[in-house]
């Protein structure tokens, strides 16, 4: 997969579907948890998401540049988005077990897509190392309120 050779706009439409797939996973998700604290979290995730998806398509749509054509490699993008896939479709992990893999996936995602587009868009760079940060964050929240779970129940 190391031969992909993607365009910024390529990548920013990946991301976007990405999103759109962690989106559904999240409301189906909030649909079927019953944890007040944990339905309020996802509920949270979707807000921001939203807002994320919002502030991805501005950003493709702003970043005009010559640079933009110019293919990125080495990325492992869709290797990454397909980890993501099979964690939401996965069934028989619960919803809070698949969330924190999938904040996990995305922050690496976000991270490596950010080193990889520094030198066509420094601003999107920035943009997509921050939303990796987000996803670290989403992910330990998500990781703490498991190993409270394992404490109650153990």
């Amino acid at each position: 997969m190391g031969s992909e050779r993607l365009t910024f706009g390529q990548v920013m439409n990946s991301l976007l579907k990405l999103e759109e797939k962690v989106l559904s996973f999240y409301k189906a998700a909030a649909d079927q948890i019953e944890h007040k604290g944990i339905k309020d979290l996802f509920l949270s995730f979707i807000d921001r998401g939203l807002k994320r998806k919002e502030i991805l398509i501005k950003t493709r749509r702003e970043t005009v540049t010559e640079m933009t054509l110019e293919p990125i490699t080495s990325l492992n993008l869709n290797e990454k988005i397909v980890e993501v896939e099979k964690e939401i479709e996965n069934k028989e992990k619960k919803p809070l077990n698949r969330a924190a893999e999938i904040e996990n996936t995305l922050k690496k995602l976000y991270s490596d897509v950010s080193r990889k587009i520094t030198y066509i868009s420094a601003d999107t760079s920035y943009l997509l190392d921050k939303f990796a940060r987000e996803h670290g964050k989403r992910e330990k929240m998500i990781k703490k309120i498991l190993e409270e779970e394992y404490d109650i129940f153990s």
